[in-house]
């Protein structure tokens, strides 16, 4: 049996291998997305609870047998869902808890995973990461660690805007994370109702509707992809992942909340 190490951003999911399943508290927040002088970090230490509610995170878990499993959660209130490389695990009656004035919280709920079931318990470790561990019905347990999806959002006063790290597992390497940037500008009328994403070469590749346009539908994601000089818009839902991302565990299904 294995069990699934997680990184984290939404809901979490226990993930399991071979009828291995996890235990683990989900240590949820955002980080610090890019540290420049000049930039002011807007907003919050660690979120709320119901920003942990639709957090997504990446995250590893270690297995009775030792492996180390990337696997990338998914939040969506009081249940969730968790990928791996050896398939989807699901992640029920999940429970938050955030103390605001210590700067921390605690994620604990139920795994199931290939048949087997047990129950994970993780805690905050910084602002955007947790630790905890997973634990089986049938016995055995192990470590589970992750990463909030999104960092912390930054204001940019010298090009009007706000970013934010998105953090992904990437293509052939789900243990290794990439980065790229989520960009919001606010003040723009034509681009305020978008989260845009650039890639490390800085080139904006895609678009999603964001909750400051009015069609924003958290449960269904509405993307565009740049073509040349023009926007080709996804079928509602057809969530895109970067190119060197994993298709199945970095394809952005979820966004955050604006900063302000």
């Amino acid at each position: 049996m294995r069990l699934l190490h997680a990184q984290i951003y939404s809901t979490s999911e226990l993930i399991f291998k071979e009828g291995f399943m996890t235990r683990s508290s989900w240590l949820l927040s955002a980080t610090a997305c890019f540290a420049a002088a000049f930039l002011q970090t807007a907003a919050f230490a660690v979120p709320n609870e119901s920003r942990l509610r639709r957090s997504m995170w990446n995250s590893t878990y270690v297995t009775r047998s030792g492996e180390v499993v990337a696997a990338h959660i998914q939040f969506n209130g009081s249940k969730g869902t968790y990928d791996t490389r050896y398939g989807q695990g699901r992640l029920f009656d999940v429970d938050f808890g955030v103390d605001q004035n210590l700067d921390s919280f605690q994620i604990t709920g139920n795994w199931k995973f290939q048949g087997e079931t047990g129950r994970f318990l993780v805690s905050s470790k910084g602002s955007d990461r947790f630790e905890g561990k997973w634990y089986g019905n049938n016995g055995g347990g192990g470590r589970w660690s992750g990463q909030n999806t999104f960092g912390t959002w930054h204001k940019d006063p010298d090009r009007d805007r706000y970013y934010c790290e998105y953090r992904y597992p990437a293509k052939g390497s789900p243990s290794k994370i990439n980065k790229q940037l989520c960009i919001w500008y606010p003040d723009d009328e034509v681009r305020s109702g978008y989260y845009y994403f650039s890639n490390k070469e800085n080139k904006i590749w895609g678009r999603c509707v964001c909750p400051a346009n009015r069609d924003y539908n958290p449960d269904v994601m509405q993307w565009s992809k740049l073509d040349g000089d023009s926007w080709d818009e996804l079928p509602q839902g057809d969530c895109p992942a970067p190119k060197d991302g994993d298709e199945a565990m970095a394809a952005i299904g979820q966004i955050p909340d604006p900063p302000i």
